[in-house]
């Protein structure tokens, strides 16, 4: 039940938006496997042009998979997703299925608002794109936060200045052994090997 929740919510946007559902045209019948951090979505395009669960013998003609470490570029976008993806297979399918993926948004006050009309439905996406951009902007503090805090108080990382001078230290550390070596070998002859 669970499982064909993603397939009616991609669905829905599909049948909302012509322009979408006729990308999929050239590749009706085709299946595809969306790996996404261990999440498995395996669907077939239909003849009326919408995502049903794929059969055990279709063969898969593209994969995607988005490995978990990539998850945190969802927070600037799903579109950010592609730069991380490891595509195999029909390079056409897996095109269309990124530029779907791109420009394809929800409209979330277009669907409540026949049950609940529109001003409610509008108020409703409004709130929950105020929601979302609240909890990004907490959790862009609170990384920064906390790596201001290993930075600066616990000392575990040092910032790029201080490793460039660290760097420039040690050039010249190296530098000054290499004339004191060279200094060294014209008293004795030889250069001294350190």
């Amino acid at each position: 039940m669970f499982a064909d929740l993603p397939q009616f919510f991609i669905n829905r946007l599909l049948a909302a938006e012509a322009w979408a559902a006729e990308l999929l045209r050239p590749h009706v019948g085709q299946t595809a496997l969306l790996e996404l951090a261990g999440a498995r979505l395996r669907f077939t395009i239909s003849d009326d042009l919408r995502l049903v669960s794929a059969k055990d013998d279709d063969a898969t003609a593209v994969t995607i998979r988005v490995p978990p470490e990539a998850l945190a570029s969802l927070l600037d976008g799903p579109e950010n997703l592609s730069q991380h993806a490891h595509i195999e297979g029909n390079a056409a399918f897996a095109e269309t299925l990124a530029k779907l993926l791109k420009h394809l948004r929800p409209d979330l006050a277009a669907w409540l608002a026949p049950y609940l009309g529109d001003v409610v439905a509008s108020r409703i996406a409004q709130g929950a794109h105020t929601l979302h951009s609240s909890a990004l902007n907490a959790a862009q503090k609170v990384g920064n936060t906390t790596l201001s805090l290993i930075r600066d108080e616990a000392q575990l990382i040092v910032s790029s200045a201080e490793h460039a001078a660290f760097q420039q230290e040690l050039a010249d550390l190296s530098a000054g052994i290499e004339a004191l070596q060279q200094r060294i070998g014209k008293f004795s002859g030889t250069a001294p090997k350190f």
